[in-house]
């Protein structure tokens, strides 16, 4: 009776989603995981989900607009904004920060801290230094005076000492 053939494979290796050799930071993306295709995946995923979230806010701040009786599809169609329309319009453009970060999750399959910087984290203490600059910058001294309330920054002309 003769034995059975038994084949072996080796196990399959995923290539790794970063660079394996020391790279410059635009060649970041040039790891063994890199595909011609993937980024234009990124990005029309990217902007897909963008549209999409941005037409959703603004349907949806729109149609609270002409429900409530603050403006008329004409005047809508006429350019005019409200109040809630340019709320709308900012939470739309703020959204493309986490949707920036899904579609790089995604595609490229590396963690989300090497879209923020090139040490592969959130850089903290860069944020702060930065933090610190515009609050010294907004000073009573400066021309422009900028609070904070409500997790909003409000910046107005302030006047300059002795003036």
């Amino acid at each position: 009776m003769a034995t059975p053939q038994i084949t072996w494979y080796p196990p399959h290796v995923v290539p790794s989603a970063l660079p394996v050799v020391p790279r410059s930071y635009h060649e970041f993306y040039r790891a063994p995981r890199l595909r011609w295709w993937k980024p234009l995946a990124a990005l029309g995923l990217f902007a897909v989900a963008v549209v999409a979230v941005i037409l959703l806010v603004t349907l949806a701040a729109y149609s609270a607009e002409v429900t409530a009786g603050r403006i008329t599809p004409a005047e809508a169609m006429a350019g005019r904004i409200t109040p809630v329309l340019f709320l709308a319009n900012n939470v739309g453009l703020a959204a493309a920060i986490p949707l920036a970060i899904g579609a790089h999750a995604l595609v490229y399959r590396q963690r989300p801290g090497w879209l923020a910087s090139i040490q592969g984290r959130f850089r903290w203490r860069v944020l702060a230094r930065f933090v610190a600059v515009i609050r010294r910058s907004s000073s009573p001294g400066w021309p422009w005076s900028c609070s904070s309330s409500a997790g909003l920054l409000n910046c107005t002309p302030g006047r300059r000492p002795g003036s």
